[in-house]
């Protein structure tokens, strides 16, 4: 009997979405949609770094008192002035110290996305951490877009929302947040933002027809957020893609949709 190959994937495929799922849909070149995924990710953990924290255990006021409590002839008695204790408290602190500093390698090698299974020449990307998540990290990823070397890799929709086509009010309310998220500065330096939008649809591998209960309330979502935003049908700034993946909805927002390359990966590494 022969026996049966062993298949190792990394990352692994997970089989349906989570609740509140955000993060980056890509659509691959005919090619296995996990070497896709591991492209993405990997392109993705170099374009938007790991937030490094600093803890600092000890301070100069620390340095500086532990000099000043064994400087001079205050240290011949170390029992009764304390300085065994300073040595001790040194340990502990540099113990301490190296622990933070494992703590913080650890997070930074931990998963930050994961792979989920969708349809063919489809790869989304599940963000686990927050400065991976499209929200937070869509400008730093979009620079230098089109100089990004990519082999199985086609073009990419940000994910702001994903939610089931029975529960779409969970997804707008999801991504109305999300936009806030987004444009928060440029809402705190101008009140009424001032731009062109369109929204398109695109539906694969699903039965779903009823789009007026999905393109509708999108619509009076973005005319509230944004009041002074115009809905075009040409030369937009941004676009807003619903795309539809058997019974799951995928809130897109592709924003400086022109100025990226259309969102569309044009180097092909060899």
């Amino acid at each position: 009997m022969s026996r049966k190959r062993k298949q190792i994937y990394d990352p692994k495929p997970y089989l349906t979405i989570t609740e509140d799922a955000t993060g980056y849909l890509f659509t691959t070149r005919n090619e296995s949609p996990t070497k896709a995924a591991r492209e993405a990710i990997r392109l993705l953990n170099q374009s938007i770094d790991a937030k490094s924290t600093s803890c600092d255990v000890s301070t100069e006021s620390d340095e500086k008192n532990g000099t000043e409590n064994c400087s001079g002839n205050d240290c011949d008695n170390p029992d009764e002035n304390g300085c065994n204790q300073d040595e001790d408290d040194d340990i502990e602190k540099m113990i301490a110290k190296e622990k933070s500093e494992f703590d913080e390698e650890k997070q930074r090698h931990s998963k930050r996305a994961r792979h989920i299974k969708t349809i063919k020449n489809h790869a989304f990307i599940h963000c686990l951490v927050e400065e991976l998540q499209p929200a937070f990290s869509l400008r730093l990823f979009l620079n230098d877009f089109s100089e990004k070397d990519v082999k199985f890799l086609g073009r990419c929709y940000p994910v702001f929302a994903t939610c089931r086509v029975s529960e779409v009010d969970k997804g707008l309310s999801m991504f109305e947040q999300r936009l806030k998220i987004f444009f928060k500065d440029d809402i705190e330096k101008i009140c009424n933002l001032n731009f062109k939008w369109m929204l398109e649809h695109e539906v694969k591998n699903s039965d779903f027809c009823k789009f007026d209960s999905l393109k509708v309330p999108v619509k009076q979502l973005l005319w509230k957020l944004f009041p002074e935003s115009e809905s075009v049908f040409d030369r937009p700034d941004h676009i807003i893609k619903l795309v539809i993946l058997k019974q799951y909805c995928y809130f897109c927002f592709l924003f400086d949709f022109s100025k990226h390359n259309k969102y569309v990966f044009a180097t092909v590494g060899k």
